[in-house]
């Protein structure tokens, strides 16, 4: 006995074909959108560890790492600015290779100079507030050293001298700035 053939064998299996599909269809498309989340929660999660990155990386660039000190500082020139942003002193090299450091008041007046000349001559010199400078010590690269007390005006009045053999002077000036008297002892001891 013969069983009837369908002629249409889609009608017979069409059913479970459209719901495998639809079923198959659903699962992929619940995959997609899972997916496309994952990706986007990726996306995020690679912006914020670059923004992390990018503010350690500009925090450790302004101030340095907490809890490290930098072996090495290089600048031409540093500015020592107080609380306000006034700058309050200033260290530099020039082109000609002398060092100065210079110290502020609060009103900007340069008070006190340190400097170091590029034939190694050093001397210090201190100021008044009008920026008249009263005092200088200084010793030459000969290892001549002299210290020179000046007035308001600015003008020596005092000058003490050590010379690299041995002698000494002591010299007193006017008013005006000229010499009016003076001691000294040569290398001999005269």
């Amino acid at each position: 006995m013969s069983t009837p053939i369908d002629p249409d064998p889609r009608k017979r299996h069409g059913t479970i074909t459209d719901r495998g599909l639809t079923h198959r269809l659903d699962h992929l498309e619940r995959e997609n959108r899972r997916l496309k989340r994952l990706s986007t929660l990726t996306l995020v999660a690679v912006a914020v560890i670059l923004g992390l990155g990018a503010a350690l990386f500009y925090f450790a660039a302004e101030r340095g790492m907490p809890g490290m000190i930098p072996a090495v500082v290089e600048s031409r020139q540093f500015l020592l600015r107080d609380a306000e942003g006034r700058v309050r002193g200033v260290w530099g090299a020039n082109e000609e290779g002398a060092v100065r450091l210079v110290l502020r008041d609060l009103a900007g007046r340069s008070m006190v100079k340190l400097d170091l000349l590029e034939d190694g001559s050093s001397g210090v010199t201190f100021a008044d507030s009008a920026e008249n400078t009263r005092i200088v010590l200084g010793v030459l690269d000969d290892e001549t050293s002299t210290l020179v007390l000046a007035d308001g005006r600015g003008r020596a009045r005092a000058v003490f001298g050590l010379g690299s053999d041995g002698s000494s002077t002591l010299v007193f000036a006017d008013t005006v700035g000229v010499s009016r008297a003076g001691l000294g002892i040569d290398a001999r001891g005269d």
